[in-house]
Parts: C-alpha cells; sequence; structure tokens
C-alpha cells in the first residue's frame, strides 16, 4: 500500500481572519462616514441657524427701519399739518386785520384831502376878501385906487393867496400821508401780533379795538396869514418914511383925512381904470 499524503493545512481561519478584519474595517469605515454625515449634516445645521440668524436679524433690522421711517413720516405728518394749521391761523388773522382796516383805502383818504383842502381854503378866502377890503379902504383914503401902488398891492395880495393856496395843498397831502402811514402802522403792527402768536388770538376783536382808537387828525386854526401887508397905518420908524409894512401900497400916495375914507372908497372903485378893476380881482 502506498503512503497517504498529508493534507494541506486548512486556510479557512485565514480566510475568516481576513473577512473578519474586512468587516472590521468596512464597520469603521462606516463609523467615520456615518461621523462624517453627521458632522455634515450638524455644519449645514449650524450653517441653517447662522443664515436664519442673519435672515431673523436683517428682518429686525428692516422692520426697525420701517418703523423708523413710518415713525419719521408720521412725525414730519405731525410738524406738516401743525405748520398747515398755524398758517390758516395766521391767514385768517392776517384776514381779520386787513377787512377791519378796509374802510382805510384810498377814497377814504382822498376825502380826508379833500376835507382838508374844503376847511383852509375857504378860510384863506375869507382872510384875503378882508385883507382886500381893508386894501381898498387904505387904497381909497389915501386917494390911490386908480394908481399903481393900488396895482402893485393887489398883485401882491394875488400872490400871497397863490402861495397860502399852494401850502394848503401842499399840507394837505402831508397831512393825508401821515394820516395813512399811521393807519397802517397799527395794521403793520396787529399783523404783526398775528405772526407772533401765530394766529392764536381773537383778531376780530382786537381789530375792532384798534380801529375804534382811529380819529382824523384834528384841523388847526389857521392863524393872521395877511397880517402887515394891510392894516392902519403903523407908527413910522426913526428917519421918517411910511412904516415898512405899508409901504407897497402908500409910496408916492397922499393921506385923506379918515372921515372921507369910507365916502371914497365906492366912488373911487367905479372909477377906478379896466386894468386897476382887474388887478383888484383876487380869484
Amino acid at each position: 500500500m502506498c503512503a497517504k499524503t498529508p493534507k494541506p493545512p486548512s486556510q479557512q481561519p485565514l480566510i475568516d481572519e481576513e473577512r473578519r478584519q474586512f468587516e472590521i474595517e468596512q464597520e469603521r469605515l462606516a463609523e467615520q462616514e456615518r461621523l462624517r454625515q453627521a458632522e455634515a449634516e450638524r455644519q449645514r445645521e449650524l450653517e441653517e441657524q447662522r443664515v436664519a440668524e442673519q435672515r431673523r436679524i436683517e428682518e429686525e433690522r428692516l422692520e426697525l427701519e420701517r418703523r423708523r421711517q413710518e415713525e419719521a413720516a408720521l412725525q414730519q405728518a405731525r410738524i406738516e399739518e401743525a405748520a398747515r394749521q398755524r398758517e390758516l391761523a395766521i391767514a385768517a388773522g392776517t384776514e381779520a386785520v386787513n377787512t377791519g382796516f378796509k374802510q382805510f383805502d384810498d377814497g377814504y383818504f382822498d376825502a380826508f384831502r379833500k376835507d382838508y383842502l374844503e376847511y383852509y381854503n375857504p378860510r384863506i378866502d375869507e382872510q384875503a376878501a378882508e385883507a382886500r377890503e381893508d386894501t381898498e379902504f387904505e387904497l381909497a383914503r389915501r386917494g390911490g385906487l386908480d394908481s399903481s401902488a393900488a396895482t402893485k398891492a393887489y398883485g401882491r395880495l394875488n400872490r400871497r393867496v397863490a402861495d397860502e393856496r399852494g401850502r394848503i395843498g401842499r399840507e394837505a397831502v402831508s397831512a393825508t400821508d401821515s394820516f395813512r402811514n399811521a393807519i397802517n402802522q397799527l395794521r403793520t403792527d396787529l399783523v404783526g401780533q398775528v405772526v407772533a402768536s401765530e394766529g392764536q388770538g381773537d383778531f376780530v376783536a382786537l381789530t375792532n379795538d384798534a380801529v375804534g382808537t382811529v380819529s382824523r387828525p384834528s384841523f388847526q386854526p389857521l392863524g393872521d396869514l395877511f397880517a402887515g401887508m394891510v392894516g392902519p397905518e403903523a407908527p413910522a420908524p426913526a428917519g421918517g418914511g411910511a412904516p415898512q409894512s405899508q409901504r407897497f401900497f402908500t409910496d408916492g400916495l397922499t393921506a385923506t383925512p379918515a372921515s372921507e375914507a369910507a365916502r371914497l372908497v365906492e366912488q373911487q372903485k367905479r372909477a377906478a381904470t379896466p386894468a386897476a378893476a382887474a388887478a383888484g380881482q383876487i380869484f
């Protein structure tokens, strides 16, 4: 018989060991993959949280900005409304003042100027008429109604009347302007109160009170405009000659007794030459 060939050693243990090592390696790799995936998931979640937090912060910022803008818009609207109300109140107060002073228009001041002239001009006329009578009397007393002295006397009297009328005309304009300026200043002061108080007040009543204080300037006495031009003869100055105030119609005339003067006035007036009569017309 042949001898038996010994069996080779079994490889199964090695195979099993290799399989076991492989499985261990696979489990290790799987565990690493799981850990990697877990870390990746954790990082993803952290990123999502970070993004979400940033989004939340941005949304809060935007909300705060929106609220700030809304509040600013409301504040601006309140400011604008308050300004509009102030403007309306000031406009209403100013309108109340202007309405109260509306009566003081150009017609009102034209009437004042006319009244000024109508007050003074007739008084100039009255004084001029008296001065003319006195001049005629004095010229008649001296026998000079138809003389060149009479022409000069009446000419000077006419010029004085024209000068006084011109002066009164200028004074009428000046007085009217002053009166107008005073009333305008009163109105301006009230409008200033309206603006300063932002229209807060009863400006209808205030205007009525202010208008109630307005009164026309009083007309003062005219005075003697023709003093020194005519009248009784003054004492002669030292050295002789007629008084200076009388010389414009007495030079070269011979005095007539006063008792004869009245009789001669009408007689000489009727006998006066046309030129002399024309010179005696004051107006």
